[in-house]
């Protein structure tokens, strides 16, 4: 997800995406618009991108619920954002 919203930075701006691993803020950055929903997903879904480079930062862990839920929902972020690249 972070590096698919880079694309949507560089393609913006015309520069080299920021070396910050924010999900929001990078959406910010990406001139897209995007419902209220898909980012309230990835200010939620940011946790897991903390806890792929940092083991252990995800606490407490998500339930299978959650996961199932943030999973779908990630798909459809993915795609939405691959459609508009």
């Amino acid at each position: 997800m972070e590096k698919l919203l880079k694309a949507h930075v560089c393609q913006a701006t015309q520069e080299v995406a920021p070396r910050i691993h924010s999900l929001l803020r990078l959406a910010e950055l990406s001139a897209l618009v995007f419902p209220a929903e898909r980012l309230d997903f990835l200010s939620r879904f940011d946790q897991y991108n903390r806890a792929g480079r940092y083991p252990g930062a995800l606490e407490p862990l998500p339930s299978q619920d959650e996961l199932a839920r943030d999973t779908q929902m990630a798909r459809a972020v993915f795609e939405w954002l691959m459609a508009r690249l």
